[in-house]
């Protein structure tokens, strides 16, 4: 998240009275690209006669960039300064990062993993040891369980599904400004149709739940395509 101006001015006020920068700067090592620490850095830049050297640099070694967006979100997680879904949103991007890193392209895939019931995100055993100890190292490093890691992924990918549809949803949901249960969030990021992705969005800003319509509206589905299979199996036109 942005740090706001008020911290900003806080944070360069405080290295400017110090006379040195205190945490490090951390640089991707093999492409020298700074991963952390982009405030402190604009502070240096900015005073750079009054501070000279005095600050730090962190170098880690990653194997490809899905690793270093891995640490980055990781990293991000232990700040404090985030919404809720904001972290949820880091949650599963820490985990789609470390999927690419270790050659998988999509961690669950539709409802092979996830379905919502009735308003419940329930969560089906993955076949994938690669996805399972991705989870489980996600889960212990940030003290939650694996299946808040499976939520956070399904919530973040709803996320991403309604922003694709609906630009500028990620960032009020991110921020607080729209408030949105995860269950329907999880609930979007299944949803083919585009226009019930608008709907859903809307119920969303008016602080309704989605659950039940789009559930109802999911069977109905399923059952037009049944009676259609069920038509062509015997005969029917």
């Amino acid at each position: 998240p942005a740090m706001p101006q008020e911290d900003f001015d806080g944070l360069r006020a405080d290295i400017i009275r110090d006379g040195y920068v205190r945490d490090p700067l951390v640089v991707w090592k093999e492409e020298n690209i700074l991963l952390d620490g982009h405030h402190r850095w604009r502070v240096i830049s900015e005073n750079r006669e009054a501070l000279g050297d005095k600050f730090q640099v962190d170098y880690k070694s990653f194997p490809d960039r899905w690793a270093a967006i891995a640490w980055i979100c990781a990293n991000q997680l232990h700040k404090h300064n985030m919404t809720p879904m904001q972290k949820e949103k880091l949650i599963q991007e820490e985990h789609d990062a470390r999927q690419h890193s270790v050659g998988a392209s999509d961690g669950f895939r539709g409802n092979q993993y996830t379905k919502v019931v009735s308003g419940e995100i329930h969560h089906l055993a993955s076949e994938n040891p690669k996805a399972n100890k991705i989870r489980k190292e996600i889960a212990e490093e940030h003290n939650i369980t694996e299946n808040a890691v499976r939520t956070a992924v399904e919530v973040g990918r709803g996320i991403d599904r309604a922003e694709t549809v609906v630009p500028g949803f990620k960032r009020e949901v991110l921020s607080g400004e729209t408030k949105a249960n995860k269950q329907d969030l999880a609930t979007i990021r299944n949803m083919k149709s585009d226009e019930d992705v608008k709907r859903a969005v809307d119920d969303i800003r008016k602080e309704k739940r989605i659950g039940n319509w789009a559930n109802s509206e999911t069977r109905n589905r399923y059952a037009k395509i049944r009676d259609i299979a069920e038509q062509m199996g015997t005969g029917q036109n």
